[in-house]
């Protein structure tokens, strides 16, 4: 009996010590350390390889922890460690830190002895602390580098440090869930140095609870590549940031960044190198509420790019912004009542053209002024609001100031009344969409004149059956208000058309009336309303077949008298007709001439039957099926010595092969590499000194970029690296900007004497001084040589000529903003541009998202 009982408690024991050791450790080699002992100990009597376990209990560090051998430091699930101020400290090669929780307010993890690799913190949980892991400054060369699965709560300063550490081989940073609440000075969740080989920055959730005053160089960022990378294998996914004053900040061309999400961050995404452009990062990333104001403001968040100040709320960037400047608006939700106070603000969202609700702002109250306020309420003047679906207001957009411009919106399904409400005087309502409201889509306010209306759609407004309202329709003007003009609008399906209770005659000329036919009077127009002429007709009036790019489509507008309409904007769309039936695509707009033609030409489609549609004044639409029946013909594009080449904008990988449809005109631009120059282009036999040439798709066409290789001192080949500073330039002001180079090797320049050099086409501007800072040459540009330059993004060649003789050759994005000083010789000495936020065609377009 009693040897039973004696195998019985042997057999418990041994369950009861797999239960305390982790799965891959055998009892006999895991030093354990119960609450009350020494880990430092542990740590040194336990041989390389070993397994250093913690006990269940609170242990408690009251120094540093060396850990100077390659060792696995575990613990059991119920192991608290409080480390205080204290760190563990990595100190050798193969290192793995796994179920370890803990609680500080230093760094956690410090490296700071050089040479290592396989360090691995994984499924450990730490709270609390300033940082997780940090590499200290001057830190050498480590590779196998993974963080994966950890949760990181309360964190006070940064995930990880490794800035002017490194550089780091194979790094993953993976599936960790890290929480950052942030008071004070400028922090960064994963703050990542100098990376090669393998790097995968994936699957993590970055949440970042900021109170600090974000001005000045102030605030928290998600993801923040600190130096200009040496690996293309960088990839960027999957991750969700939020909370943050700038999700990802990276100052790399060399990073593939999909699928990942960035919401209510102040800015989602900045590049100060101007290596990217917004649209390529669109692709499988989401990018939510940010807007900013452009052109003029750089006393706030001076770390953002161009001087831009960027906004958590709408309100805030409006109430920023001086007058004459931009604030555009991201995609997104916003809840709030947006009140505009100051003079010829541009108010603009980003996705204007995009003709769906993607800036959507929701009233946040409904008050119980009837008129005077809505979802925007403007009391300003010169106020241009475009791009923005409205809803849940008392009203749409309510206009007090005079000389506004209000386009491209769309108001719908208020809460009591009017889509838009005007009071102002000459003011414009232009190619709104404005349905679906209580009581009124718009209305034009008692003592307001000089009003125009066009190119809106209005319908099935003022069809609540509750809405007790005598005057409810499409378009009512007030019984005091003055001259009120109504032109190629679509109004149809309201309660009323068009109601006038002025005195004065409303001319509504050209418009639709949802039908063919006459407008009715007493339904839908009043006695005092001139309606004749109105929109009639909408017809193709083109060829249906085309073998030759680009394809060539002409609408006609004409009115009830059989006559050609000019002024109205018809809308073309496509849709390719299979078995699969794509999606109807916008592919343009044109406005139409006197004779009523509004002609386009289509690019870059491929062969096949097609439904063409066209729309005019909202709601008029006419179909046509169209067959492009185009001659292929084949571009090659090759090279010889070592460049690269950019077809229409984007850059190929050589050789180059594509079937182009006849006719189509084709952009090809050539770029030397590092220590190679461009010679000349040749194509089918002919040559040209140009790197930007068109070529028409009329026959096969084989094209080869030429280069030939620079001689280079052989202390200094290899490929240098170009940086500007300030990443963008204010030619507003005076002073000198800086071109950082280094070489991508990290080589030191030797004591030689060097020019440097900036090249964009015709200029050419020379530093005034060139500093040679061992690593990097520093070169001084004063701001008034760049003139020559028109505001926006250009590259730009830069040479570095050493000892007056050998060059070396790099490139670089300079991105100018503000508006330049008079340029000698202008006709007026006044910049004669055309102001931000605007193109020639039409007005207001914004200048796209942060970068």
């Amino acid at each position: 009996m009693r040897k039973y009982v004696s195998v019985t408690l042997v057999v418990a024991m041994a369950l009861l010590i797999m239960v305390a050791v982790p799965r891959g450790v055998s009892a006999s080699d895991a030093h354990k350390v119960r609450p009350d002992d020494c880990i430092q100990k542990a740590i040194d009597d336990a041989e390389a390889g070993d397994t250093v376990y913690l006990e269940d209990g609170r242990h408690e560090l009251n120094e540093d922890i060396h850990i100077t051998k390659r060792i696995r430091l575990t613990g059991h699930e119920d192991a608290e460690v409080d480390m205080g101020e204290h760190s563990f400290r990595v100190e050798a090669s193969g290192i793995t830190c796994t179920g370890l929780h803990l609680k500080g307010t230093g760094a956690a993890i410090l490296v700071d002895e050089g040479g290592h690799t396989e360090l691995t913190i994984e499924d450990n949980s730490f709270s609390g602390h300033s940082e997780v892991l940090r590499f200290r400054p001057g830190y050498g060369d480590i590779s196998e580098l993974i963080l994966k699965a950890n949760t990181m709560d309360e964190i006070t300063h940064k995930v990880v440090e490794m800035y002017g550490a490194g550089p780091f081989e194979n790094v993953t940073i993976a599936g960790n869930n890290m929480s950052l609440e942030f008071d004070d000075g400028w922090t960064a969740a994963l703050h990542l140095g100098e990376l090669d080989g393998e790097v995968a920055v994936t699957g993590n959730t970055i949440t970042i609870d900021s109170t600090a005053d974000a001005a000045s160089d102030k605030g928290a960022w998600g993801i923040f590549f600190a130096t200009v990378q040496h690996t293309e294998d960088i990839v960027v996914s999957d991750n969700t940031v939020t909370g943050a004053d700038a999700g990802l900040y990276t100052y790399n061309e060399h990073l593939t960044i999909e699928d990942n999400k960035f919401a209510d961050n102040l800015v989602q995404f900045l590049d100060p190198s101007s290596h990217y452009e917004i649209d390529d990062l669109l692709s499988g990333n989401e990018f939510d509420r940010s807007a900013h104001v452009v052109e003029g403001v750089d006393e706030v968040f001076e770390w953002d790019v161009g001087g831009n100040a960027i906004f958590s709320s709408i309100q805030d960037a409006v109430n920023a912004a001086d007058e004459g400047e931009t604030v555009e608006v991201g995609p997104g939700t916003y809840e709030e009542n947006v009140t505009v106070e100051t003079d010829g603000l541009h108010i603009v969202s980003t996705e204007i053209y995009e003709r769906g609700p993607h800036t959507i702002v929701r009233a946040a109250t409904v008050d119980n002024d009837a008129g005077g306020t809505g979802v925007f309420t403007i009391h300003a003047d010169g106020v241009w609001l475009e791009g923005f679906t409205l809803t849940e207001g008392r009203n749409g957009i309510v206009v007090h100031g005079d000389d506004n411009w209000i386009a491209y919106n769309t108001i719908v399904e208020q809460h009591e009344y009017n889509g838009i409400s005007v009071r102002g005087n000459a003011n414009t309502v232009a190619r709104n969409v404005i349905t679906d409201n209580p009581v009124r889509g718009i209305l034009v306010w008692e003592d307001a004149d000089g009003t125009v209306i066009m190119s809106n759609c209005v319908r099935r407004n003022g069809l609540v059956s509750d809405n007790n309202h005598d005057t409810a329709g499409g378009i009512v003007v007030g019984e005091n208000a003055g001259i009120t003009d109504v032109y190629y609008n679509c109004i149809a399906d309201n309660a009323f058309g068009l109601r006038n209770d002025s005195a004065e005659k409303v001319e509504a000329i050209h418009n639709w009336w949802g039908e063919i036919g006459e407008p009715s009077v007493g339904e839908d127009v009043t006695d005092n309303v001139d309606y004749d002429p109105w929109l009639a007709d909408l017809f193709y009036d083109g060829d249906t077949e085309f073998t030759e790019s680009p394809a060539e489509f002409i609408a006609v507008v004409e009115d009830s008298n059989g006559d050609g309409v000019g002024g109205v904007t018809v809308d073309f769309y496509l849709q390719k007709l299979n078995d699969n039936d794509d999606e109807k695509v916008h592919v343009g707009s044109a406005e139409t001439s006197d004779e009523g033609l509004a002609k386009m030409s289509l690019r870059g489609y491929t062969t096949g039957d097609y439904a063409l549609t066209l729309k005019a004044a909202g709601c008029m639409e006419a179909t046509e099926t169209i067959e492009l029946a185009y001659e292929m013909y084949t571009l090659t594009i090759d090279k010889e010595g070592e460049g690269s080449v950019r077809v229409d904008g984007d850059w190929v990988d050589l050789p180059y092969e594509e079937e182009i449809p006849a006719g189509t005109s084709v952009e090809l631009r050539a770029r030397s590499a590092s220590h190679w120059s461009f010679d000349e282009w040749e194509v089918n036999g002919e040559t040209y000194d140009e790197r930007s040439i068109d070529i028409v798709m009329d026959h096969d066409i084989e094209a080869t970029a030429h280069f030939s290789e620079r001689d280079v001192p052989d202390e200094l080949v290899g490929d240098i690296l170009v940086d500007v500073r300030p990443p963008s330039i204010n030619m507003a002001s005076r002073g000198v900007f800086m071109v950082s180079i280094e070489m991508e090797d990290r080589a030191r320049f030797p004591r030689l004497d060097y020019d440097v050099i900036l090249e964009n086409g015709d200029l050419q501007v020379e530093a005034l001084r060139v500093q040679n800072a061992a690593f990097r040459l520093i070169a001084h540009f004063d701001r008034e040589d760049l003139n020559g330059l028109e505001p926006g993004k250009h590259e730009v060649d830069v040479w570095v000529v050493v000892d007056g003789d050998e060059e070396i050759h790099g490139q670089t994005v300079l991105h100018l903003f503000g508006s330049r000083p008079p340029v000698p010789g202008d006709d007026d000495g006044e910049d004669t541009r055309i102001p931000p936020g605007l193109r020639d065609d039409h007005p207001g377009r914004g200048v796209g998202p942060p970068r």
